[in-house]
């Protein structure tokens, strides 16, 4: 069986990347063969382009946030570099490249099973307006499924609910990443669907360490902090009594302060592609995040967290559901409890116990219907 998936692959995002890869790796495990359908829309393919961050900047009337973008233009440069690096080494992509929707409808490429892929690809602004990533421009809908797939939503906008409805309705077997995800199915087509585990818990521990090839950073003490508000930082140091023991700090991201630039115990790390995103999760003693992403690798990693989370309901879903599932919802930033939390040592033989049940039922959900599939061709 050949299986092509359409997600955020080629993007200079960590998430976007690692998941890319994990549901490639997941798939290998059980004998089946993917390739990631190189496709991305007009929107997509600038979503990372410098001049875009820049210009974001500037309409939002952020002076000092556009000239620090302007001024890390080279950073980004070298990140989108090392992201392409990434892809080329470690994705398996279909030959044919798609670069407009009209593109993949007209001449969609041929596999027994399609599978809709894990991240935001369901937000319908964020991708950019693109029902291909609903699996549109297949013809036959019987092999057709969506895996952990998110909206970024808690509702859907009131003129695009019709647009939904056709959209969802059409895809033959629908998984999602997060309780919200289930509800606005079930508000939409009526239908019961599965949450699963979003693909980057489905690879071992052990497989994320070797992708690192077992290079070693600086093991000094030091507190990371992988966030996209770096106001995030200020309210947890004016709340964690025990913040002022970490005199260095990691800054990954694009989000920062002059403040923060000009701290000599500050390093900003900018430019890192996946596999350094990774080593550094793997090499901290301390993580504070406000990322879906960061939030799976510091639990993958089993190291001692803090999530803030934004207002965005939609974005907050996926952490909240997550950190309910397996029990690590007072890892939720809340300046009252603060203190008390950060003393108290995460059960991690606990924790995989409970990620090991859901890892088991998110691969049933995939072999299930691999077997239905091969089922129905005899």
């Amino acid at each position: 069986m050949k299986v092509g998936i359409i997600t955020y692959h080629n993007t200079a995002n960590y998430g976007a990347a690692l998941q890319a890869y994990a549901t490639q790796i997941a798939l290998s495990e059980i004998g089946i063969r993917s390739e990631i359908i190189d496709y991305t829309n007009e929107i997509r393919k600038t979503e990372y382009a410098p001049w875009r961050k820049v210009f974001a900047q500037f309409k939002k009337k952020k002076i000092v946030a556009t000239i620090i973008t302007f001024a890390a233009i080279p950073m980004i440069v070298r990140r989108n570099r090392n992201f392409k690096h990434f892809y080329k080494e470690n994705l398996i992509t279909s030959h044919q490249k798609y670069r407009k929707k009209e593109e993949i409808k007209n001449a969609p490429p041929s596999y027994d099973l399609y599978i809709a892929g894990s991240d935001q690809i369901w937000n319908w602004d964020g991708n950019g307006n693109d029902d291909n990533y609903f699996l549109d421009f297949v013809k036959d809908k019987s092999n057709t499924m969506s895996y952990a797939s998110s909206f970024g939503m808690s509702n859907i906008p009131e003129d695009l609910i019709d647009k939904y409805i056709i959209l969802i309705k059409s895809i033959r077997y629908i998984s999602v990443r997060e309780q919200m995800g289930a509800n606005l199915v079930k508000q939409l087509i009526g239908k019961n669907v599965e949450t699963v585990l979003d693909p980057v818990f489905l690879p071992s521990k052990e497989i994320w360490e070797n992708l690192i090839r077992k290079e070693s950073l600086n093991k000094k003490k030091y507190m990371l902090i992988y966030t996209n508000n770096h106001r995030y930082m200020e309210k947890f140091e004016s709340a964690a009594t025990f913040s002022n023991s970490y005199k260095k700090k990691i800054i990954m991201g694009t989000d920062f302060s002059i403040k923060q630039i000009l701290n000599s115990n500050i390093k900003i790390k900018s430019s890192e592609g996946p596999i350094k995103f990774l080593r550094y999760f793997k090499n901290s003693d301390f993580i504070i995040t406000s990322s879906f992403h960061g939030t799976a690798f510091a639990i993958i990693m089993e190291k001692p967290f803090i999530v803030f989370l934004s207002d965005h309901d939609g974005r907050n879903s996926r952490i909240t559901s997550l950190l309910n599932s397996i029990g690590l919802s007072e890892r939720i930033f809340d300046p009252d409890t603060i203190n008390d939390v950060i003393l108290k040592k995460i059960d991690y033989n606990e924790v995989n116990t409970k990620l090991h049940t859901l890892r088991t039922h998110s691969l049933r959900f995939i072999k299930d219907i691999i077997i239905n599939l091969q089922r129905e061709e005899k």
